[in-house]
């Protein structure tokens, strides 16, 4: 049995279009002075390395072997020798339904 972990990646052009200001303002620190960036900071960052060919970003470090180009993170599989445990019944926290 093995197991894939994938990590996480963000599109720049996507977060260059989709993101409020509010958001971008709130993507990135500074890494030497740990202040956040501005969101016109944010943008700036995001369009210099889509200058440079690359168009998604690891959310986090990133992982061996991470596509800078738009693959992402190609995925990493250990092995596992634990059996996955069934989910345990129990009460839910689910509103009941109108009758």
């Amino acid at each position: 049995m093995a197991n894939t972990t994938f990590h996480v990646h963000l599109s720049m052009r996507g977060a260059i279009r989709n993101f409020s200001k509010r958001e971008l303002g709130s993507l990135f620190k500074n890494a030497a002075t740990g202040r956040w960036l501005t969101a016109d900071e944010a943008k700036d960052a995001l369009l210099d390395n889509l200058a440079a060919g690359r168009s998604v970003l690891p959310m986090g470090a990133p992982c061996a072997g991470f596509d800078y180009a738009g693959g992402g993170c190609p995925g990493h599989t250990t092995a596992t020798q634990a059996a996955v445990k069934p989910l345990r019944r129990g009460p839910t926290l689910l509103p009941k339904e109108p009758r």
